[in-house]
């Protein structure tokens, strides 16, 4: 994956349909070359025609069973652990029990990941001191957290599989957006730079980094400052490995995860009852070996999944994953 390179794309789903969200525009898209005529009925629905026959078909395929569960994570890692998969160690707390999340991040051992369930959207930040924990949480319960959970921090490699209809239908590693000094460009400008990049990519380009501004505290903690020129060659991370705070930067892969691996992640998709098509987040330290030689575990169930990023790595192979949602799913007997 070190040699992937970024690819030029010659399509963008809103050169066609720009009123449309970018995923819901590859399926009219993928339909429109099989001949069908589509409206967007909205929350996924897509309603498709060719000659005397019409259905009504979707994009997700899950229940609500489904997403609570995979959303509020803990009740997924449940079924997970109860079906023999390894999951983050890891405890659920009420917003009033600080004392017996303190002492349980203390047994754990620094860092852990807090993640805060609210009702609005869920997000997860790196504590690695008391303090940090309690300034965090306090913050959380003023904003109207419901709960936390606190987990355990397994150093590896993020790979995301993505499983359609009980089949593994491929696979990509996140890396953590980064800068790579030149020598001659300010960090100001080498984000700049890569905001031109992602511009040209038609699943990034809604994904702009941050001004320099943004990342000043942690240019600060290595050793620079926004209007700095690091060396040649030098690399500096945007975002933890542990969480992907601005989502990471997708590498596609092929013939490059263990087959374990892809196994593993259509058997957690069964565990989950209902759910058809979903992303499977892993998180291994070599994804290359067999399963049985080292510690992973399963992150999170995305029961929501966006195809795009498959079609448009920011590196590596794009993968045409809607055409095998449509042939598994979208056209099958599950079509109203």
């Amino acid at each position: 994956f070190k040699e992937a390179s970024r690819q030029a794309y010659t399509f963008a789903p809103r050169d066609e349909e720009p009123d449309v969200e970018i995923n819901t525009a590859l399926f009219i898209s993928e339909f429109k070359k099989r001949g069908y005529s589509v409206e967007t009925l909205g929350e996924g629905l897509l309603k498709v025609k060719k000659d005397n026959w019409f259905g009504i078909t979707n994009i997700y395929f899950s229940s609500l069973f489904c997403d609570k569960a995979c959303e509020n994570i803990h009740p997924a890692k449940k079924i997970l652990a109860l079906e023999g998969f390894p999951v983050l160690r890891g405890l659920r707390f009420r917003v009033s029990e600080m004392p017996q999340a303190l002492a349980y991040f203390e047994r754990l051992g620094p860092p852990c990941i807090l993640t805060v369930i609210h009702p609005r959207r869920n997000s997860s930040l790196l504590v690695d001191s008391r303090k940090r924990l309690i300034t965090a949480w306090r913050k959380a319960v003023n904003q109207g957290a419901r709960y936390f959970i606190i987990e355990e921090h397994l150093p590896g490699r993020n790979i995301c599989v993505a499983v359609v209809a009980g089949q593994f239908a491929g696979a990509q590693m996140l890396l953590p957006a980064s800068l790579s000094g030149d020598g001659e460009q300010t960090l100001a400008r080498l984000i700049e730079n890569k905001n031109e990049a992602r511009l040209l990519n038609p699943w990034y380009r809604d994904k702009l980094l941050p001004d320099a501004g943004h990342f000043e505290e942690l240019f600060k903690a290595a050793g620079y400052r926004p209007d700095d020129i690091p060396p040649q060659g030098e690399r500096l991370s945007l975002e933890s490995e542990a969480l992907l705070e601005l989502g990471g930067e997708a590498v596609g892969l092929k013939n490059y995860l263990h087959r374990d691996f892809e196994d593993r992640a259509v058997e957690a998709v069964k565990a989950i009852p209902g759910l058809e098509l979903a992303f499977v987040h892993l998180v291994i330290p070599r994804p290359a070996e067999a399963a049985a030689n080292q510690r992973w575990a399963v992150k999170r169930i995305e029961t929501r999944p966006e195809p795009a990023s498959f079609h448009f790595p920011w590196r590596g192979e794009p993968y045409n994953l809607v055409e095998k949602i449509v042939d598994k799913l979208c056209l099958s007997e599950r079509t109203l």
